[in-house]
């Protein structure tokens, strides 16, 4: 990506290795809607089809209805997989007619013993013993097919549906029950201002396209506050882009420089962070400007209900300690009562700047402070380290690992 005011367009391609995804039913049809060519693969009552369609029946209705797509075009279309699920000789089954050829004779059949369809709630004995397949669907760009590839995890799901009263016919129906784990994930590399980065992205509406960026060596943060959606503005370096379209086909993100010269502020890493006013422990109101008066500041979110947030209570003062040229800290206890606040301050002996969030209710984070509101912290203990021009520079929240991904980028700052 060269450095210009112009779209940027990012071309993306399938991955499998990313977990997010959808998990949807298998639908199964009735005897009057089964295509002929199946129909002579079921044998006795304890089998049935289902049908998994890619494409919304309301937009394709729509397309009809205002004749962007003729009803011929629709019928000949193969909008979705057929399954065949069943029990024969004492054992469970089921296929997938993954190549869409109206047999499942050359699809690969999952058979196994009839008491594992309850077991597979469990994600590691699931993902055992059916693994995710490759599958190629047909989807819809606007009025337009196209060919598009993704990877699914078939199995059973005996829990999936709860009826309210159970009979012989129900049960054998939970028990033929089957779901599928769709991922519908894309990544792309590209540069800029001579630094390499990656962005994922979900082509899923119900995941609202969720969209990650990360620089290329690093990996992708899991943290939900760090995730994009279309029309979100995101800054690369000093430059502000909005993200503007994902094209289906072929797969392409396009992002769209926006003339925005000062920083804005905001929550994500790169962002720049508001001069917000906190209270100390004795109710005075202080800029956090006043505070940073050193080349790194660390805002630590806690509580003293947080047992995660008082076991880091060590390691924060050997962190003051240690970097104390280059870092201030302010703690900021999100409570009900400061009491338990200057006690802990006190007996612990915390010398940084301690402040308190008043009415603090660790249940319901989005209160009327707006500092944990705008910030987005919704998980504590959360830490947001800025630098002298309090930039956004690393953000994290728990401990363990985490702590230590903070703990490194201190170091090297």
């Amino acid at each position: 990506m060269e450095k210009e005011n112009k779209n940027v367009s990012i071309p993306l391609k399938t991955v499998s290795y990313i977990k997010r995804g959808e998990k949807s039913p298998v639908s199964f049809l009735d005897n009057n809607d089964v295509p002929e060519s199946y129909k002579k693969e079921i044998q006795g009552d304890s089998i049935r089809i289902g049908y998994r369609s890619f494409i919304s029946v309301e937009e394709l209705n729509a397309l009809v209805e205002k004749k962007q797509i003729d009803q011929k075009t629709l019928d000949t279309v193969k909008k979705g997989i057929y399954f065949i699920t069943g029990i024969k000789d004492g054992k469970q089954f089921f296929s997938a007619d993954l190549n869409q050829n109206n047999t499942f004779k050359d699809d690969k059949k999952f058979t196994f013993s009839t008491d594992v369809t309850y077991k597979t709630s469990t994600n590691s004995f699931r993902d055992s013993l059916f693994p995710s397949q490759k599958i190629i669907v047909t989807k819809l760009s606007g009025s337009n097919f196209y060919k598009d590839t993704l990877f699914v995890r078939i199995y059973p799901d005996y829990n999936y549906f709860g009826y309210p009263k159970m009979d012989d016919k129900l049960r054998l129906k939970k028990r033929l029950q089957l779901a599928n784990f769709t991922t519908d994930n894309y990544q792309g590399v590209f540069s800029y201002d001579n630094e390499k980065y990656k962005v994922t992205v979900s082509k899923s509406k119900n995941l609202r396209n969720d969209i990650r960026f990360a620089n290329y060596n690093t990996e992708f943060t899991q943290e939900s506050y760090l995730r994009y959606q279309l029309k979100d503005t995101i800054q690369i370096t000093e430059k502000s882009f909005l993200i503007d379209t994902l094209l289906y086909n072929p797969t392409k993100l396009v992002l769209k420089p926006l003339n925005i010269k000062e920083q804005a502020y905001g929550y994500k890493e790169g962002a720049k962070l508001n001069n917000y006013s906190v209270k100390d422990l004795k109710g005075n109101e202080v800029f956090l400007k006043k505070i940073a008066n050193k080349k790194l500041l660390l805002l630590d979110f806690w509580g003293t209900w947080c047992a995660p947030c008082m076991e880091l209570t060590p390691n924060l003062k050997e962190l003051s300690k240690k970097y104390e040229s280059k870092l201030n800290i302010v703690s900021l206890a999100y409570q009900n009562d400061i009491k338990p606040v200057q006690e802990y301050v006190s007996k612990n002996n915390l010398d940084w700047f301690n402040g308190i969030i008043m009415k603090g209710n660790p249940k319901t984070f989005y209160d009327k402070s707006k500092i944990i509101r705008e910030l987005r912290v919704k998980s504590f203990p959360t830490f947001i380290l800025v630098d002298k021009d309090f930039k956004i520079i690393f953000r994290i929240s728990g401990g363990g690992e985490n702590y230590e991904k903070l703990v490194d980028v201190i170091d090297k700052y």
